[in-house]
């Protein structure tokens, strides 16, 4: 806008000139008339009367009048050609400069130009708007120095002095403004006109009040870090690629007995550590440079102090592109960790012990024989109570102790008594004790006897075990495999078992029977010594992919036995510990087979040899000729000739041979008669 109004005062500049210009040069004009008389006779001729002075300047002023009025006139024109331009231009400005508004005042930032008089003349940017004193209206013809004060106004007028010799500049600054300290980075450059002369600066300060607070943060727990870094116990180093020392913390120095100037920038070869580590150090170094993940390693350093023992954990420190560019190591003294794992250890021999016995119900007895421990599993087994649990004793007569078979259990046979007498554990003794309220139960009782310092039996811990449903089990086992056996031995067919060596674990009566070999001398022995040798043979390979595999298999199998030939349909089936095959007789079967097959060829064979007629033929009850489907007649000889296999060979019987030869007959009549 201010654009627009120079042009147009520069157009009424204009106009006022250009009338000076024509009164001026109308008064020379008038004076030369004047002078002349021009106008006067001009005047006289015209009016054809006299004309006086006054003629002649009122003819002058209308000259005048008239030359103004015309080019009042094209400038008027001029100018009304101009305006709706210039209303335009004004209105595509003032678009603009509320763009331009618009645009800075949506900012975050902090737009603002000053004069040479270091003055601001404009303010923008929506963060001043939230704060008091920083409206865009209080800034307009200030002054830092009126605005911040002489001390803050003096960084600003310093770096605004040096933009408007022509330099761009950039500075921070911090503001405290309601309750808060805000940070700013201010930059300014000079700014200049069309034709390149400064005529102020423009600047933009930036909001970094959240940067600046985090890098204080940052720096605060830096050093926060830095503190727990010196003060923590643990070993901490860096190492670059080339396995450099790059940091050590003081626990580095104190164990070591080394400053870290004696270790930034050195490798582990360079130190006066002993040579015999540096192989084990590098080598976990590079394969954590190498493959990138963390690892943990265990060693022990000599230091001033001794031999030491380090667990160390190796951790890569990646860049941007992924690449291990440092290795940083966590080392923790076990030393103390170590000699009391140690010290621990010994101690825990009676734990070990305890851990050694099964588990179930555990109770230790004192050298007086009373328990004076028992867990929880062991108070229901024994049927103690807690409060009397301590009361009672490893023989109390209210156990009423037996053995498995329910005979009475001599004191030597207890577990408690043999650990007394030999000093030795026991394992797995077992007994019965039958609860008050009639309940048996049956044990399986671990014993150990237990030492102090001094290698001195101080009491006998028991480990005890529930086995009444085991028994019960192994029973109903034994039961299960008598009707196995009974059953398999009712089977007619050959069954038999073996384990994984093909040794036989199980042999029917019907596999006695055709073999002839008892069930006490086949078990154990390899089975391949127990079949006829043709079958052995045939069989061992099935067996072994069986057995390999754990998949059935089936083979028939011929054997010649006790001078007759059997055929078997052997099934071999795994079992869990071996296998079970099945001898099934097809004998009778195999035979009746091989007869249906040489009767079918035998069949086949004769058929091949015979085409026969089938059907009603018919045939002339006077020449006998026979007649096909297509209504000809055909001879005999001719149509069979034609519908079987058969040949005809010609020869006459011996009515027709008398009947049509019977000259040949009457010869034959009459030789004997001349005999």
């Amino acid at each position: 806008m201010d654009q627009d109004q120079k042009v147009t005062k520069s157009s009424q500049k204009r106009i006022l000139i250009d009338g000076l210009i024509i009164i001026f040069v109308g008064a020379i004009l008038l004076a030369v008339f004047s002078y002349y008389e021009i106008f006067s006779a001009i005047f006289r001729y015209a009016a054809d009367t006299s004309a006086t002075y006054v003629d002649v300047i009122i003819t002058g002023i209308i000259v005048l009048a008239i030359g103004f009025g015309v080019f009042g006139i094209r400038r008027w024109m001029q100018l009304r050609q101009e305006l709706p331009k210039r209303e335009q231009s004004e209105r595509a400005l003032r678009i603009s400069e509320e763009r331009f508004k618009s645009l800075v005042n949506s900012l975050d930032d902090v737009v603002f130009t000053l004069d040479k008089r270091l003055r601001y003349t404009a303010v923008y940017g929506r963060w001043v708007y939230g704060y008091e004193k920083l409206h865009p209206d209080a800034f307009i013809t200030k002054t830092p120095r009126e605005l911040f004060g002489a001390k803050e106004g003096a960084i600003h007028e310093k770096s605004i002095k040096r933009a408007l010799e022509g330099e761009s500049v950039s500075y921070e600054w911090s503001l405290q403004t309601n309750g808060e300290k805000h940070h700013f980075q201010i930059n300014v450059s000079p700014l200049r006109d069309e034709n390149g002369t400064i005529t102020g600066v423009v600047g933009v300060g930036h909001d970094i009040t959240e940067k600046k607070n985090f890098e204080n943060e940052f720096h605060r727990h830096e050093q926060e870090l830095r503190v727990l870094l010196e003060n923590t116990p643990d070993i901490i180093i860096r190492y670059d690629r080339q396995k450099r020392y790059i940091f050590a913390n003081r626990a580095f120095e104190n164990i070591f007995g080394l400053t870290r100037n004696q270790l930034i920038g050195k490798s582990q070869r360079e130190l006066s550590i002993p040579k015999e580590l540096t192989p084990f150090w590098d080598n976990s170094i590079d394969e954590v440079l190498l493959n990138g993940t963390t690892t943990t390693i265990e060693s022990e350093f000599p230091t001033p102090w001794g031999i030491k023992y380090f667990q160390a954990q190796l951790v890569p420190e990646k860049n941007a592109e992924n690449i291990v560019e440092y290795v940083l190591v966590v080392a923790r003294d076990l030393t103390k960790h170590k000699r009391a794992e140690d010290d621990l250890r010994r101690s825990e021999e009676q734990l070990e012990r305890i851990l050694q016995t099964t588990p179930g119900g555990v109770t230790i007895i004192d050298l007086n024989g009373r328990i004076y421990f028992a867990n929880q599993t062991a108070e229901v087994i024994l049927g103690l109570e807690r409060k009397n649990a301590q009361e009672r004793y490893y023989n109390d007569p209210a156990y009423k102790i037996s053995t498995v078979d329910g005979k009475p259990l001599q004191e030597k046979d207890l577990p408690y008594i043999q650990v007394m007498m030999t000093g030795q554990p026991v394992y797995g003794v077992e007994h019965a004790i039958e609860h008050p309220d009639g309940k048996r139960v049956i044990l399986s009782v671990n014993a150990a006897p237990l030492y102090d310092l001094n290698k001195k039996i101080t009491g006998i811990i028991t480990s005890i075990t529930d086995i009444s449903k085991l028994k019960e089990a192994e029973e109903a086992a034994r039961k299960n495999e008598q009707r196995f056996r009974d059953l398999a031995n009712s089977i007619s067919d050959v069954f038999f078992a073996v384990n994984a060596k093909l040794q036989c674990t199980y042999w029917n009566r019907a596999s006695e029977k055709i073999t002839g070999i008892p069930a006490r001398k086949a078990i154990a022995q390899d089975v391949t010594k127990l079949l006829p040798k043709s079958m052995a043979t045939e069989l061992t390979k099935p067996l072994t992919e069986s057995l390999k595999s754990q998949t059935t298999n089936n083979i028939v199998s011929k054997v010649k036995l006790k001078g007759h030939v059997y055929y078997f349909d052997i099934n071999i089936y795994p079992a869990k510990h071996g296998l079970s095959v099945f001898f099934k007789d097809v004998s009778e079967r195999m035979y009746a087979e091989r007869e249906r097959e040489r009767l079918i060829k035998e069949l086949q064979d004769a058929l091949n040899k015979v085409k026969t007629l089938s059907g009603l033929l018919p045939i002339c009850a006077f020449c006998k000729n026979i007649r096909d489907d297509g209504g000809y007649w055909h001879q005999v000889e001719a149509y069979i000739k034609e519908h079987s296999e058969a040949n005809f060979s010609h020869g006459v019987c011996p009515d027709c041979a008398q009947k049509h030869y019977p000259e040949y007959f009457k010869e034959t009549k009459e030789e004997p008669k001349s005999q």
